[in-house]
């Protein structure tokens, strides 16, 4: 197949996370129409190193996190999953699943007798990739990454709101969305945790990718970790 436009963002995304870099020309792509997976059930994607070419089931063609899964495989140059690349480096920009952790090996354990600290406390950040998306060249498409620094040299526990008083889950990264002439944001999209705290080792960082489309109308995001809501961000679409 044709890589779909928006494959050169996730291929810059996936780069980035890796701190590395190849030519994605070199890259063929190749689909299973309509399948849910390559013959087996818990294979949705493949990279071949031999013939550099990576097959997708036609239904995954379009889910990022899959996507760079395959093309940090291409970018690091390997079958396998180590957890320095797809768990550390690249946790959260691509999928890994518990295959993928198995293989990678077992990271140490988080140490949670660290301080308890609020989300407010961290270094959290967003950018957005790229804030003037092109409408014809890569359909509008953009990716929103949020990160989250822990700036001290221990572990800490991150003391999170529930989404609702006494509710059992808490809202981790995430964002609202509204338009450029309307102040108001409609329902957040988020991702959350089962508990009310969550561990960062020291100087650790993670981060969340969200990808989606913008059509044409100038949009606002305002990213958000927890408690912590961080700046709006404008998106211009450009024809």
């Amino acid at each position: 197949m044709v890589a779909p436009p928006q494959y050169a963002l996730w291929w810059r995304l996936t780069e980035r996370c890796a701190a590395r870099v190849f030519d994605a020309d070199q890259i063929s792509w190749y689909v299973v129409p309509g399948a849910d997976d390559l013959g087996r059930a818990d294979t949705q994607g493949e990279y071949f190193s031999g013939s550099r070419r990576i097959v997708l089931a036609g239904r995954y063609v379009q889910n990022a996190l899959l996507v760079r899964h395959e093309m940090l495989h291409a970018i690091v140059g390997t079958i396998g999953h180590p957890a320095e690349d797809f768990q550390r480096r690249c946790g959260g920009v691509v999928a890994c699943d518990p295959t993928c952790l198995s293989e990678g090996g077992v990271l140490p354990p988080p140490d949670t007798t660290g301080p308890i600290v609020r989300p407010v406390d961290l270094d959290v950040t967003a950018q957005v990739d790229s804030t003037r998306p092109s409408l014809a060249r890569d359909s509008g498409w953009v990716a929103l990454t949020i990160t989250v620094r822990n700036p001290r040299a221990t572990a800490v526990r991150i003391r999170l709101t529930p989404v609702q008083p006494q509710y059992f889950a808490s809202a981790t990264y995430g964002y609202y969305t509204g338009y450029c002439e309307s102040p108001i944001f409609g329902n957040p999209s988020y991702s959350y945790v089962e508990d009310s705290t969550i561990v960062l080792g020291a100087g650790e960082t993670q981060r969340t990718v969200y990808d989606f489309q913008v059509w044409d109308v100038c949009t606002v995001v305002k990213p958000f970790f927890n408690s912590d809501t961080l700046q709006s961000i404008r998106i211009e679409p450009q024809p």
